[in-house]
């Protein structure tokens, strides 16, 4: 079975960070997004070919970061596919996904999907047995009161038989979160090719390019089952979410040693941080749950649940909740805020 990841997007949430750096590019704990993704398709036994579907504008970047991916590919061919914009902005997903299997000839097949922002830890092999025990297309479907806000995801309710019965997108009514056999529709998905033929009709007719959607469509159509799961996964779409996938990322490393980086007696470092090559720290406090990426340099300054991408320059600062784009300089109190690449931050600046 061929995979399609989408990793386009415009990501607005986590501007200005995300204005030329893809959200899947951002990294957790050192690693981009996108290669917790890739690591997880590759050691899947039912993947074939794996295609990144990507903006046109963003190429160049993607091109270039996947170079540099730490990858093994387990003799899987895994292609970046490019899309035009139209009218200077990102086609939608089924748009894409045909677009994908139209140029890759992928005929007659069923497809797995997945949203390239997703960060999951429940075994795709299993999900993919579900799927043959069935013979329907199928969505991965979660539930965690912690992240349990019915708004801001499609929301899917089950039967006793595993088919979704209804769906909506991020509705605003609370009642679902009161209903026990209603979840989160996740973006991982296999069509059977029945429902791609459909989706061809669908779109031709106009019909919303929103996740979601189609899925409200199959589901009327009672050809949707909800593989359910409650393990890890996290949507990275805010920096909320981005922040608390970073978090788990660094409590399954386990590291509390750091024997790459300068840091002076009046320093100290809290277990559960990661901290990369190069970095130098002076009367500096690291709390908990902190990325610091390569060749930062941090004087007097306290960090808390952060991350700090490469070659930052902070000093008389604390900073808590934040996300710091790589090459940018702070000397301010920061909280709850994303920073932009080679941002300036000073004391009293509007930001």
């Amino acid at each position: 079975m061929d995979c399609i990841v989408l990793a386009g997007g415009r990501a607005e949430h986590l501007w200005p960070l995300t204005k030329n750096c893809p959200k899947v590019l951002l990294k957790i704990s050192g690693k981009p997004i996108l290669s917790y993704i890739l690591e997880k398709l590759v050691a899947s036994a039912f993947i074939d070919r794996i295609f990144i579907s990507i903006d046109n504008d963003k190429f160049n970047i993607f091109e270039k970061s996947f170079k540099e991916f730490n990858v093994t590919h387990s003799g899987k061919k895994i292609q970046l596919v490019n899309h035009n914009l139209f009218r200077g902005r990102p086609i939608g997903p089924y748009k894409k996904i045909l677009e994908v299997i139209d140029r890759y000839k992928i005929n007659n097949e069923n497809l797995f999907v997945i949203a390239g922002d997703n960060i999951l830890n429940f075994d795709l092999n299993d999900f993919y047995e579900f799927y043959k025990s069935h013979k329907k297309s199928c969505n991965a479907i979660y539930k965690n009161e912690k992240v349990f806000d019915p708004s801001k995801f499609g929301m899917a309710t089950i039967d006793t038989d595993k088919n979704i019965i209804n769906f909506e997108e991020k509705p605003k009514s609370k009642n679902f979160k009161k209903i026990t056999n209603a979840f989160i529709s996740t973006g991982c998905y296999i069509f059977i090719n029945d429902d791609i033929i459909l989706l061809n009709k669908y779109i031709k007719e106009s019909n919303p390019d929103v996740l979601g959607q189609f899925l409200k469509f199959l589901h009327h159509k009672k050809r949707l089952k909800g593989y359910k799961f409650t393990d890890i996964w996290f949507d990275i779409g805010t920096r909320k979410n981005l922040l608390l996938a970073n978090a788990n990322a660094i409590k399954e490393l386990n590291i509390n040693k750091y024997p790459d980086i300068f840091i002076d007696e009046e320093s100290h470092i809290c277990h559960g941080n990661l901290i990369s090559a190069g970095t130098e720290l002076s009367k500096t406090i690291i709390d908990e749950n902190v990325y610091i990426g390569n060749n930062c340099s941090i004087e007097n300054s306290i960090i808390n649940n952060s991350i700090i991408y490469d070659n930052c320059k902070i000093k008389n600062s604390k900073i808590s909740n934040c996300v710091v784009g790589a090459d940018s300089i702070i000397e301010a109190n920061l909280d709850k805020l994303v920073i932009g690449i080679a941002s300036s931050v000073l004391e009293g600046d509007d930001y």
